[in-house]
């Protein structure tokens, strides 16, 4: 699929998710807005539980309509962590941001770090239900390079979407003494290196990867690079042009993946 109707069906579930109540959109919804046919849009998401994942987050996000309280209080901590940053922000400055008192804050979550993890939560959601469909259209493009390089795109812009988040991860990374939540750090992080490892399993059965790869190796060094290429792109974003380096990476990890 090319990256102007993958572009036009994220536009449309952005805009649907501010008009509608999420549990009214349908797949024949998406279609019929961008103007694109239904089985298109299987195909780039998957089904109407990557649909749902993907308005939830819309909804939850910086700047979205929150769906409800939680969700309000959810959107005020990220726009509030993201101007003061993590350890500035306080429960009273999220409360006011949301509108609401404190003890509305406290009622859904415990703390900072609650809030934190809840938002972690969301994303993490968000990437399980759109990353195994990313992948098989990579590998059943016709242009492999091509594909993985719309994969790799997709996943950064992701990240430079909403930049303030990698910088809020890395800020909590470094300065929290919280075993617990560095843990679940942790957590969220091998769960998308485990997803990545069953995929290259599964293409590896399908004869389309070598069959010689370790699988959490390739997944480690596939979350690795992008991680680094938004950090490089967070330090030097004038320096960072994806889609110029993307490419050029692309092809060299298939040429080393792909079954000879």
């Amino acid at each position: 699929m090319s990256v102007k109707i993958r572009e036009k069906i994220h536009h449309v579930i952005k805009r649907l998710a501010t008009e509608r109540p999420l549990e009214q959109i349908t797949v024949t919804d998406v279609a019929q807005e961008a103007g694109i046919s239904r089985q298109s849009v299987y195909r780039h998401l998957g089904g109407k539980a990557q649909l749902d994942a993907l308005l939830a987050q819309e909804r939850t996000g910086p700047g979205r309509l929150p769906e409800d309280t939680r969700g309000r209080i959810l959107a005020a901590a990220s726009r509030t962590f993201a101007r003061v940053g993590y350890a500035g922000a306080t429960l009273d400055e999220i409360a006011a941001e949301a509108g609401l008192t404190k003890g509305a804050v406290y009622w859904h979550f415990k703390n900072k770090n609650d809030l934190f993890l809840a938002l972690l939560e969301g994303r993490l959601k968000y990437r399980l239900a759109v990353i195994p469909k990313a992948a098989l259209e990579a590998v059943a493009s016709e242009d492999k390079v091509e594909g993985v390089t719309a994969m790799m795109l997709e996943q950064l812009q992701f990240a430079m979407a909403d930049p303030d988040w990698p910088r809020l991860y890395l800020e909590y990374l470094l300065r929290s003494r919280n075993h617990g939540i560095i843990g679940k750090l942790d957590e969220a992080a091998q769960t998308i290196q485990n997803m990545v490892a069953e995929l290259i399993r599964e293409f590896q059965k399908d004869g389309l990867l070598s069959a010689d790869l370790d699988p959490m190796a390739v997944a480690v060094m596939w979350t690795s690079l992008l991680d680094g290429l938004v950090l490089a792109w967070l330090r030097s974003p004038e320096r960072i042009d994806f889609k110029t380096l993307v490419p050029q990476m692309a092809r060299v990890l298939w040429e080393g993946m792909r079954r000879q």
